[in-house]
């Protein structure tokens, strides 16, 4: 039988929580767990009843004795009593306030995973160090004058300067250098949690953004674990901790309930992570309250266990949605919503406070950059832009409040200014737009993200240096978020206001919705009506909850706490029971799905019927049988010979024992680990320890495929071995996808260095190779390009799970690169230095491919000319020995390309392009095509009016990348022998294998090495040349004039 696990919840008491949550005990969920009753205001309420938790027993006693001394000591006279009195009875109406964004930084420690093939890892070096106000962010020299320095109100550094205690929970290191500077999850919930919970129960709204790059600790810093609680946990348990005290102290107080949501925005979708049924849901925009979501699941909510326990579930439901959706949870916005209704005695009149904590973990800020400034004419890019809509408005929202904050605009103008503006005809400029209604999240969250609320950021950064783009990003975003000001105002109306607002707003959406069923039915009629019916059910909704009774909401929590831990078990299962637990590129959905093996057989497949149910590419519909084998152990055997399965990075055709902690694949991106608590005794493991984990799998699988990551110690080979890492599990399920939907195509990677690229400088790059099997075609795409068709491959296979059309034609279809596209045939280099000494130069360049073979040959031209483009020739006699003469003065030249020679057989329309310097605009030939061998006759003038040292030092330096393109002939081929492609694929093996030799040996790749020095010689042969021709003019001419004289002198 196939569970999911639910983690022990660990319930702290007080707040503190360093030293309280260190001692806490693990306590197992359980259906028989009391559930407190929430508090109603009665005082006669029976002691079974209304369950205590234990914080009530410890402060009951204690609360009586404090408030009688207090009052004791308390003696006011009779006149301050009276101004009391008459200070009370005045309705103070909620005021609006503008408020800062608060911006919070918080490092962590390195993320190190051992590697289970025993090669090098290499260790990154730190790129950040920290103060309590100040983030420093050093480059990989590690140079003073280069460090970059960003100051913010709180800095957290958590990235060493700890020690972990028995019990797991990690603590400052008093022995440490940095252990003073430690910031521990209770620190951080201390000097922001508690100012939340304050906010909480004055009635003013709260939002939390937890902002950084996959992996940089935004799920650890909200949640935490087992033994370090993390802030979004703390508050709430800080929150029932209060309530428990409130009730006891607050005599005004008749009536607490918290209501608790959970749900994620993936693809621009809202999705209830508590439902029944995953599905996205539909929203409504109510004219008053803003968007609300239909159908969303909430729970009233009676204790923090409970309370804990639905977050567990609504995160494995995220885990098990991620994981039949094919994606990373990097991709998801999740949002964690509780509201705090409170009912006061004011004046004889029943109060209704509400506050609301939105907290939102959103997406991996790097892809942001995936979707910046897409090309208008790119469909995949624009479909990156849509997909990752939320998180851009997210951070357009912040932005916009940053520029309200730094124009300092009135909210708004008064007449005096609109005169004035009338007269002199000049308007101020106008408020940055604030992006609401441009992605889902934002439209939702309007009010969260600075309409009514405090808001908090906590931008989390990595510290390796590997990550220093991204850091450097995430500082960059969050020094503009810190500027914004935004409006909080508190949120309070009375009961019976409440009830007349209400039902006025149920009447007159009824007399609407007739209206509108008495027209014709257009378009817009019928979604008129849509939305009219769902806030007449709305207002309906919120109406019958200010009627039904509390303990019939609590009931029902109580039975989904109970139907938790009836059908996925309990933390103990996992300590008894050999079991397959997942693992995930994101730690925290990591260990969240098990599937527990017994006696019987466990069948694994995409079939609904089996024990364990995978979907996803590679999956058939039963893959694999995991059983009890003679020994007593458990063993797994692929049901098919096309069943993919591995272990330990090894295919496996067979039956097979597993041991305790093997590595299982199944298809191309199931990732799991055999657990068997009775096989080999373990030390106690801490989930935060570094374990085996989903990169650690992968590199073990890459290793044994004849794959070797570089030994070198550079920042170069670091970064390199990452996006290796990353990419080549991407590229194996795009693989599987391609097959499955019979696409004729196969992916590869392509590694390209700087030179190959045309750039001088700069680190070897991975590129992602396409070859079209159908038309024997190769194009290369960068990681960018292929991550944003990765999206788009995965929705389109997910349309063909759900048995949608998915023929769709070839130039719109993610898979395949369009058969007219220009490809690189090659890159030749165009040094420049010959015009600093305005030589003519005419030669044939090499032109080189991506793999750094020969294919070719372009011919071009440099010449030095005048202002108007005359060409010098050699009686112009314009050579000069020293290029400083030319600071000061113009220098005009033309660049001629010839033709192309010798260039491979199958491309049409080819041109050459090229930028005399990076940055400059490229410059084009003409196509030509019916020829190997083209004739371009191109001719290009340029003219730099003055020159100066920096130009001199380029021409000296650099060279054009000149680069042959062109279009690939369409030959479609009508069969493929089998033999033909395996021999294609064993040479992009071998090609991929000898580039990571290269690699080893300090990235010198290619299979080549081009020399520059070979220009130099050149050009110092063509100086010689002319030095000595001019020293022969210089010789002829003395002789000349010395023959004059002598003639006219002899007698």
């Amino acid at each position: 039988m196939s569970k999911i696990s639910l983690h022990s919840v660990n319930e702290e008491i007080f707040p503190d929580r360093t030293s309280s949550s260190a001692k806490a005990s693990s306590v197992p969920t359980k259906a028989s767990t009391p559930i407190k009753r929430p508090f109603t205001g009665t005082v006669n309420t029976k002691t079974e009843i209304r369950r205590f938790s234990l914080a009530s027993d410890k402060i009951l006693s204690g609360l009586y004795s404090q408030r009688s001394s207090f009052i004791s000591k308390s003696q006011l006279s009779l006149l301050d009593r009276a101004k009391q009195r008459d200070e009370s009875r005045k309705i103070t109406l909620p005021v609006e306030e503008r408020v800062p964004v608060r911006v919070a930084i918080r490092v962590r420690p390195f993320v190190v995973f051992r590697s289970l093939t025993g090669g090098y890892l290499r260790k990154p070096a730190i790129c950040v160090s920290m103060d309590a106000h100040e983030v420093r962010l050093l480059n990989s020299d590690h140079s003073p004058s280069r460090m970059q320095r960003f100051p913010f109100e709180r800095c957290y550094w958590s990235h060493d300067g700890f020690v972990r205690l028995d019990n797991g929970y990690l603590s400052a290191d008093s022995d440490h250098e940095r252990g003073q500077q430690y910031a521990t999850q209770g620190i951080i919930h201390i000097q922001i949690g508690q100012e939340i919970v304050k906010c909480l129960w004055d009635g003013l709204d709260s939002t939390i953004i937890a902002y950084g790059e996959s992996g940089s600790g935004k799920s650890y810093t909200l949640f935490g674990t087992a033994e370090n609680k993390g802030l979004a946990l703390r508050i709430y348990d800080d929150l029932f901790y209060q309530s428990e005290k409130r009730r006891i102290t607050d005599k005004d107080l008749l009536w607490v309930e918290v209501t608790f949501s959970v749900f994620e925005i993936f693809d621009e979708q809202a999705i209830d992570l508590l439902a029944e049924k995953i599905k996205p849901l539909n929203f409504y925009k109510c004219p008053k309250t803003g968007y609300f979501i239909q159908e969303l699941v909430e729970y009233s909510i009676a204790t923090y266990k409970e309370l804990a326990a639905i977050i567990e579930r609504a995160l494995v439901n995220r885990a098990v949605h991620a994981t039949s959706t094919r994606r990373e949870t990097k991709y998801g916005n999740l949002v964690l919503r509780l509201r705090l209704d409170q009912r006061r005695k004011m004046h004889n009149k029943e109060l209704c406070r509400s506050s609301t904590i939105t907290i939102i973990e959103a997406a991996g800020s790097e892809l942001a950059t995936l979707a910046e400034d897409p090309d208008s004419n790119d469909q995949w890019a624009l479909a990156a832009k849509q997909f990752n809509e939320s998180l851009l408005a997210l951070e357009g929202c912040l932005r916009a409040w940053a520029a309200q904050s730094e124009k300092n605009e009135a909210t708004t103008v008064s007449e005096e200014e609109n005169q004035n503006t009338q007269i002199t005809g000049v308007s101020k400029p106008s408020k940055a737009r604030v992006p609401f209604e441009d992605s889902v999240l934002t439209k939702l969250l309007q009010k969260a993200l600075g309409l009514n609320a405090y808001v908090y950021m906590i931008a989390t950064i990595a510290p390796e240096d590997t990550s220093y783009r991204t850091t450097l990003r995430t500082l960059q975003f969050a020094e503009v978020a810190k500027v914004g000001v935004v409006t909080v105002k508190r949120n309070e109306i009375f009961f019976n206001d409440l009830q007349k607002d209400l039902k006025t707003d149920i009447e007159a959406s009824k007399k609407k919705l007739e209206s509108l069923q008495k027209e014709e039915r257009s378009d817009d009629v019928k979604k008129s009506v849509e939305v009219t019916k769902a806030l007449i059910k709305e207002y309906e909704k919120r109406m019958a909850r200010l009627k039904e009774p509390l303990n019939e909401r609590m009931q029902a929590t109580e039975l989904f706490i109970q139907s938790i831990t009836s059908t996925f078990g309990e933390e103990g299962d996992k300590k008894r029971l050999p079991h397959l637990s997942n693992l995930s590129m994101d730690p925290m959905a990591s260990d969240r799905i098990l599937h527990f093996v017994f006696n019987g057989d466990v069948t694994v497949g995409n079939d609904k019927d089996n024990t364990a149910v995978l979907v996803g590419p590679g999956i058939e519909p039963i893959h694999a049988v995991l059983s009890r084998a003679p020994s007593g152990n458990i063993q797994i055997e692929p049901v098919s010979r096309t069943a993919k399965l591995l272990i330990n990075g090894h295919t496996i055709s067979k039956r097979t024992e597993l041991k305790n902690n093997d590595r299982i694949l199944f298809g191309s991106r199931h990732v799991y680990v055999y657990r068997n608590p009775k096989e080999e005794p373990r030390t106690v493991h801490f989930a935060d320890e570094p374990d085996i984990n989903y990169w650690s799998a992968f590199e073990e699988i890459i290793s044994n495929n004849g794959i070797v990551f570089s030994t070198d110690n550079t920042l170069e080979a670091g970064v390199l071995n990452r996006r290796m890492l990353e990419v080549l599990p991407q590229i194996g399920e795009a693989n599987v996808m391609a097959e499955e939907l019979e696409k004729d195509v196969k992916y590869d990677v392509q590694l390209v260095t700087p030179e190959m690229q045309g750039r001088l400088d700069g680190q070897t790059e991975i590129f992602v190779s396409v070859f079209h099997t159908r038309y024997n075609q190769r194009f290369e795409w960068t990681l960018r390009t292929f991550e944003m068709r990765l999206l788009a491959m995965r929705k389109l296979y997910r349309r063909g799970e759900q048995g949608q059309n998915i023929d769709v034609p070839e130039c719109a279809d993610p898979f395949f690169e369009n058969t007219d596209a220009d490809v690189r045939i090659g890159t030749a280099r165009l040094y420049l230095q010959p015009l600093m000494y305005f030589v003519r130069v005419r030669e044939n360049l090499e032109v080189v491919n991506f793999r750094g073979e020969p294919v070719g040959f372009v011919e071009t031209e440099l010449v030095p000319c005048n202002d108007y483009g005359d060409e010098y020739t050699e009686e112009d006699n314009v050579f000069i020995d020293n290029p400083s003469e030319l600071v000061g003065k113009n220098l005009s030249f033309l660049v001629k390309i010839h033709c192309c020679k010798n260039l491979p057989k199958g491309y049409t329309a080819i041109y050459c392009c090229y930028a005399l310097f990076p940055g400059d605009e490229r410059v084009s030939t003409e196509r030509v095509s019916g020829s190997t061998d083209p004739e371009f006759g191109h001719e290009r003038f340029f003219s730099f009016k003055p020159a100066n040292e920096s130009l001199l030092a380029q021409l000296a330096d650099s060279y054009a990348a000149v680069h042959v393109m062109g279009r690939q002939a369409t030959v479609e081929l009508a069969v493929i022998r089998a033999n033909k492609e395996q021999i294609a694929r064993q040479k992009m093996q071998n090609d991929l294998m000898q580039q990571t030799n290269a690699l080893m040996e300090g990235f010198r790749i290619n299979g080549r090495e081009v020399d520059p020095t070979k220009q130099s010689v050149i050009v110092e042969l063509l100086l010689m040349k002319k030095q000595q021709a001019r020293q022969s003019q210089k010789i002829v001419g003395e002789l000349a004039s010395a023959g004059s004289v002598s003639r006219t002198t002899s007698p």
